[in-house]
């Protein structure tokens, strides 16, 4: 016996909306670019991506940490690389990987990029 398809779930509005001010005091978001990689995108190319890179710009937090203490002589000792990956109903992930570091009390985030393709 097969199974029916189980529909994978697109973002909504309302997810933008409950990813919202999900900034602490004491959390920046910042322009900084330190990549090295040589293909990935800043710039949404579909509504998805436009929410996905927004949820992850308005409460990185959520991310998954994906490499610890980066090696990157930009970048403060115990910088990491944070990942935000969503299902799509066609069958693809969106991914944006961006950093986390910190300094005193303040913890930054940069280097926001889609590192996923499309089909």
């Amino acid at each position: 016996a097969s199974k029916a398809a189980v529909k994978k779930p697109t973002l909504t509005e309302n997810d933008i909306r409950e990813s919202a001010n999900g900034l602490r005091e004491n959390e920046h978001i910042t322009d900084e670019v330190y990549t090295t990689a040589k293909n990935y995108r800043t710039e949404p190319v579909n509504l998805n991506e436009q929410i996905v890179m927004k949820i992850a710009k308005e409460n990185p937090s959520i991310g998954q940490v994906i490499i610890h203490n980066l090696k990157n002589p930009n970048l403060p000792e115990g910088s990491v690389k944070m990942q935000i990956s969503y299902p799509t109903s066609a069958g693809y992930r969106i991914v944006v990987h961006y950093v986390r570091y910190q300094i005193g009390n303040d913890i930054f985030y940069c280097d926001f990029k889609f590192v996923s393709r499309m089909p």
